[in-house]
C-alpha cells in the first residue's frame, strides 16, 4: 500500500498490537479523545516532498533532515555522514544490506545514542549507513537519511499527510 492510498487518511501504527488504524482526518481529534485520553502527544510537523514526509532530528548537537519511510526495516544515514556520526554511535559493526536490486552490501552499521526529535530522545536506534544519492537526486531532496519501523515502533505514532504531522502517542 503506497503514498496514492495511504494520503488521505492519518494512519496510527500501534506495532505493539500488530495493527494499523486508518482514520478519516476529521475524525482524528474525536478518536484521539476516546482512544489516548489519558496519553500524551507529541506532534512534529513535517515537509511533504513528492510523497516523502521529511522530519527534522538533533544528534550530537547537529541537525539533520530524515525521510519517514514506514516501510523499511531500519534506519539509514548517508555512507557520507559516518564519520562525523561515529562519536555518537555504539556497536559499531558491518552489516549486509539488500536493497531494491537485491544485491546485498557490506555498510556500516551502529546504534545511535541518542536522537532528538521535538521534545522527545530516542535511545540506541540501530542505523546503517549507505550512498543515498539516488534519493536526494532522483527526488530532488536534501535527506541525510531516512526512519522508519526503528522510530514507528518505540511507541503508537500516527501519519497525518493531511496536517502535515507525525504524531507520537506516550
Amino acid at each position: 500500500i503506497g503514498y496514492d492510498f495511504l494520503k488521505d487518511y492519518d494512519i496510527l501504527f500501534d506495532y505493539e498490537k500488530q495493527v494499523i488504524t486508518l482514520i478519516q482526518p476529521d475524525e482524528f481529534e474525536h478518536y484521539a479523545n476516546t482512544h489516548f485520553s489519558e496519553k500524551e502527544i507529541e506532534r512534529i510537523p513535517f515537509e511533504l516532498k513528492h510523497h516523502i514526509p521529511i522530519i527534522q532530528a538533533e544528534v550530537g548537537g547537529k541537525d539533520y533532515s530524515f525521510g519517514l519511510d514506514c516501510g523499511a526495516e531500519g534506519n539509514l544515514m548517508d555512507d557520507d555522514l559516518f564519520v562525523a556520526m561515529e562519536s555518537h554511535l555504539l556497536d559499531i559493526t558491518e552489516d549486509d544490506l539488500i536493497g531494491a536490486n537485491n544485491n546485498p552490501k557490506k555498510v556500516k552499521k551502529g546504534k545511535v545514542k541518542s536522537t532528538q526529535i521535538g521534545n522527545l530522545s530516542f535511545e540506541k536506534m540501530s542505523t546503517a549507513f549507505n550512498d543515498i544519492s539516488h534519493l536526494n537526486e532522483g527526488y530532488q531532496l536534501n535527506l541525510d537519511g531516512l526512519v522508519g519501523y526503528e522510530l514507528l515502533s518505540k511507541q503508537t505514532t500516527v501519519i497525518s499527510y493531511a496536517r502535515q504531522e507525525l504524531l507520537f502517542i506516550q
